[in-house]
């Protein structure tokens, strides 16, 4: 399938994919599909708790991302209107899920496109300044680290909720077998704070959460592990079987579209100025040693 009738939100005109009769359709039938939303999911949902939302702001909900379904059960958990920020262009045109999005009212962006992001901060104070609520993941991407919680946000968040004056309400979901495990978090003026400032709060406040949730419901002793595997397989193992129950995975965009901080080298960066130097008897010593880091 192509969800062809769907082609008018790539336009970067807000005028031409945001309307207040739109918004209106869809805060109409919006309870009927947080009712249906988490019986789509693979997961039973279990909030943990609740922090109640304010009625005279805008909210931007902020969640976490790290598999497919994490949306759904991220508009169960907040149980409220809201347009959703959605990225993963190939899902969106050739599936159900880009449906269910638009019905729920989506603002698509294509990540790779610098003239598409952009549009997309414009289109989302649209959205706001006309009366809706925004779901937007401001990691960009899922995380699939081994060690961090969340990965650094986009600064969007913070210039969106700035120009709004919309208040930002971190989400968290977290799954342990067949259940998916949320909390919805008090909302925060962010930009009370600078930019830079802001942005680490809000990164906190979400890794707080993250880390709550495993803290209560994941539990591993090591002779649970495959001894018979690397720790690294083990967890490659595990995205792989998150990605499966994705249809339309980009693995182009989707590992390399995380916020990258330019004052951050990586690793292989630093080894990789090593790569072209000529092996001698003066610089085996060490060039041997970063080839085995490679």
């Amino acid at each position: 399938m192509y969800n062809f009738f769907l082609n008018y939100l790539k336009s970067n005109n807000p005028e031409d994919v945001i309307s207040s009769k739109g918004i209106k359709i869809r805060k109409t039938i919006n309870p009927i599909l947080r009712k249906v939303a988490p019986l789509t999911g693979r997961y039973k949902l279990q909030i943990d708790r609740k922090a109640q939302m304010p009625s005279d702001r805008p909210i931007i909900y902020a969640p976490t991302h790290g598999f497919k379904d994490d949306l759904l059960y991220t508009i169960a958990t907040i149980d409220d209107h809201a347009y959703v920020l959605f990225g993963s262009l190939p899902q969106f045109y050739n599936t159900f899920d880009g449906i269910s999005a638009w019905l729920n009212g989506s603002i698509i962006v294509d990540r790779e496109d610098k003239e598409s992001r952009k549009a997309s901060k414009h289109k989302m104070e649209k959205a706001i300044n006309l009366g809706s609520n925004l779901i937007l993941f401001p990691e960009g991407v899922w995380n699939k680290t081994q060690n961090l919680l969340v990965l650094k946000l986009y600064p969007g968040i913070y210039d969106v909720a700035k120009k709004t004056n919309a208040l930002v309400a971190p989400v968290a979901t977290h799954i342990d077998g067949d259940t998916c495990y949320s909390i919805l978090d008090d909302a925060f003026d962010i930009y009370n704070y600078d930019r830079k400032e802001g942005l680490i709060l809000l990164r906190d406040k979400m890794a707080t959460l993250k880390w709550e949730l495993m803290e209560k419901h994941s539990h591993m002793c090591r002779s649970d592990l495959d001894n018979g595997q690397s720790l690294d397989k083990q967890w490659n193992d595990y995205i792989n079987t998150l990605i499966a129950q994705v249809k339309y995975y980009d693995y182009n965009i989707e590992n390399k579209a995380h916020y990258q901080d330019k004052n951050e080298v990586t690793e292989e960066e630093v080894f990789q100025v090593l790569d072209n130097v000529e092996l001698t008897r003066d610089n085996a010593r060490v060039l041997i040693k970063t080839k085995r880091q490679k």
